[in-house]
C-alpha cells in the first residue's frame, strides 16, 4: 500500500493514491487556502469508509435489502497541543429500506467494530469510538468499538 503527496501551493498538496489524485490542503486560519480537506478530515473519512465497506458486504451477506446507508462521524480534539489529537470518535449509521432488520444491522456494524475494520482497529489504540445505529430514522442501539 502506498501513498504520494506533492507540494503544490501554501499548505495545498496532490495527493496521489493507485493513479487517484485529490487535493489536500489545511484551513485559511492555518494558512491555507481551504482547497482540499485536512488530514484529520481524512482520517475520518478513512474510519468511516472502512466500516461503511464492512457493514454493506455484510448487510449483502445477510440478504438485508436496503436503499440507503449513509454514515456521519465526528471527531473531538484534545484541548491542549501540539499535537491535537481525537479524544473521541462517534459514528452515526443510518440504514434504510422498507423491510431492514434492526437486528442484523447491529450485528453488522458490531462485527465491523469488534473484528473487520482494520482503520478502526487502528484508531480505538489511541482514542475511543462510539457509535448510533439508526434504521429508518429511529434509534435502535448504540455500542463501542473494541478489538
Amino acid at each position: 500500500m502506498q501513498a504520494k503527496i506533492k507540494f503544490l501551493s501554501a499548505m495545498a498538496f496532490d495527493t496521489e493514491i493507485r493513479g487517484h489524485h485529490f487535493t489536500m490542503d489545511a484551513k485559511k486560519e492555518a494558512g491555507g487556502n481551504d482547497q482540499g480537506p485536512t488530514p484529520k478530515e481524512i482520517y475520518l473519512s478513512a474510519i468511516i469508509g472502512c466500516t461503511g465497506m464492512d457493514v454493506v458486504s455484510l448487510l449483502k451477506k445477510m440478504r438485508v435489502e436496503f436503499t440507503n446507508v449513509e454514515l456521519d462521524c465526528d471527531g473531538e480534539l484534545t484541548e491542549q497541543g501540539p499535537p491535537k489529537t481525537f479524544k473521541k470518535v462517534e459514528i452515526t449509521y443510518k440504514v434504510e429500506g422498507p423491510s431492514v432488520d434492526p437486528e442484523k444491522v447491529k450485528k453488522s456494524v458490531e462485527m465491523s467494530m469488534t473484528k473487520y475494520c482494520g482503520v478502526s482497529a487502528m484508531v480505538v489504540k489511541a482514542c475511543p469510538i462510539f457509535y448510533k445505529i439508526m434504521v429508518n430514522g429511529a434509534v435502535t442501539s448504540e455500542g463501542q468499538a473494541h478489538f
